[in-house]
């Protein structure tokens, strides 16, 4: 073939890859630099023109910047992309940072920058004033959060506690008493003492009765299957009772205000893997309960929630969340080790829908035949080298073998955008700053479990003391008059009358 006729073919076949490239939003890091570079709320990576200084790429947060999606392995860039985002980002945040090491290393740089700085444990958290669940709905969500699924064969058992819940709220409502201790205190007590005591208020004596199948205290103790309903309710609640002092409402100063997301202040869960695991449902609960608190109370102030996937997997309707929070102002960071770890969330059938959520994304360097397929996926197709097919841009084993600097980029803004860039760059002042102040230590005063019982009465017949002897009244002498002689009248015989 004449040589400048497969010149020309070559650059048909170049034209029409290129223009392929562009329909798909695929940027080299020319254009990266060129389209998306700007001051922004959050780094996502860095991309390195020819013959140039390294530029920055960001995004913005809620409203309109959308969630953000970081797809690292645990010895990913996940750690510098989240300690570049919390080093920069100006407004609240609330953090999941197992383990605590987010906290140590930007504790005190948001502290001095940004605002005041919590950590839980450490702090104290009122949960009694994101749940009242003196209302059924918001017993049945706690209830929900704090108590895993049973099986199907007990899961009913398990349900019949939100009754308990309810009558709880109700009671400590009225002796305006401490919610969540209240549930606590009531979950060591046994169970005929704990429903004769909720029984004194009768709202709560509803509860009591709908929990115990219409039965007294002294009659439930004897039915199988109310003794089992309130085993299953202790026995549940146990793991939560070392954390007794957490839900304190006082001291004032080392508990969490309501106020904080106006502060600018950032709390940062930084329970180890192993509590965690044991007690990951309160996290959740506070989690969920602080976001529900700022859709009511937030003034739409901007709010950064950075989750994995194993406390996103627990949050009921997690998708609608997602879609309700950007309206708020709430900018949601989820970070996943895998393909397949994303079914914690919506399921393995559900994960498509999930991240479509997240128009920003980042996938680093894969450990996994499926988050490398996915990947592959995302970057598109070119044409193929004769013309007629169509082949991935990166193959998945192309993509198991990409450095570990190297990060995938999806971006929206007119439109979407893709682009391979490198891990962010991390600024230098933060390895400048002190570590953080460390969280007060809880010192809780001596607990007695049975404190929120109202006074009861004793079983003991009551001493009656015997009633003093009534006084007599001081002897009163009596003076009776004799009869005195009187002379006789004149001219009457003696003896006549």
């Amino acid at each position: 073939m004449n040589p400048f006729h497969i010149m020309l073919k070559q650059r048909q076949f170049q034209r029409r890859q290129e223009a392929y490239r562009r329909a798909q939003g695929r940027l080299t890091a020319v254009e990266a630099a060129e389209t998306l570079a700007g001051d922004h709320a959050i780094p996502l990576c860095t991309v390195q023109p020819q013959k140039s200084e390294p530029v920055t790429i960001g995004m913005d947060g809620q409203p309109f910047g959308g969630h953000l999606l970081v797809m690292s392995p645990p010895a990913g860039g996940w750690f510098d992309q989240l300690l570049g985002t919390l080093a920069q980002w100006p407004d609240a945040a609330l953090v999941v940072d197992t383990g605590g090491k987010l906290h140590a290393r930007t504790g005190r740089f948001r502290q001095k920058g940004v605002g005041p700085v919590y950590t839980l444990p450490g702090y104290r958290l009122d949960l009694g004033q994101y749940y009242r669940f003196w209302d059924e709905g918001q017993a049945q969500k706690l209830h929900g959060y704090l108590l895993p699924p049973y099986p199907p064969e007990v899961d009913w058992l398990a349900a019949r506690s939100v009754a308990l819940f309810a009558a709880v709220g109700h009671y400590a409502h009225v002796y305006k008493r401490n919610l969540m201790q209240v549930l606590l205190d009531v979950a060591s007590c046994d169970m005929r003492l704990a429903l004769a005591g909720l029984e004194t208020i009768p709202y709560a004596r509803l509860y009591v009765r709908q929990f115990s199948k219409g039965q007294s205290p002294h009659e439930a103790i004897h039915d199988p299957e109310v003794v089992q309903a309130f085993t299953l309710f202790t026995h549940q609640l146990a793991r939560y009772q070392a954390y007794y002092s957490l839900f304190a409402a006082e001291p004032t100063q080392e508990v969490i205000p309501r106020n904080w997301v106006q502060a600018r202040g950032t709390i940062f869960l930084t329970y180890d893997q192993v509590r965690l695991a044991e007690m990951g449902g309160l996290v959740t609960a506070v989690v969920a309960g602080l976001v529900r608190y700022h859709f009511s109370h937030g003034e739409h102030k901007r709010l950064l929630l950075v989750l994995d996937v194993a406390t996103a997997g627990q949050i009921p309707h997690f998708s609608q969340l997602l879609d309700m929070a950007g309206g708020y102002g709430i900018t949601v960071v989820l970070l996943a080790p895998s393909w397949e770890a994303l079914g914690l969330v919506a399921g393995a059938e559900k994960r498509e829908q999930v991240v479509s959520r997240f128009v920003q994304q980042l996938w680093y360097a894969p450990h996994d035949e499926a988050t490398a397929q996915h990947m592959s996926r995302l970057m598109g197709k070119q044409s193929s080298l004769d013309g007629v097919g169509k082949e991935p841009v990166l193959t998945p084993e192309e993509l198991l073998g990409w450095p570990t600097d190297a990060v995938l980029v999806q971006l929206r803004r007119e439109r979407q955008y893709r682009f391979i860039g490198q891990r962010l760059t991390l600024p230098a002042d933060l390895y400048l700053h002190q570590s953080p102040l460390l969280p007060p230590t809880a010192t809780p005063a001596p607990r007695h479990y049975l404190d929120w019982l109202p006074a009861q009465p004793t079983s003991q017949a009551p001493q009656v003391a015997a009633p003093a002897p009534k006084l007599l009244p001081p002897k009163v002498e009596i003076v009776i008059p004799s009869k005195e002689k009187r002379p006789p009248r004149r001219g009457s015989k003696p003896g006549l009358k």
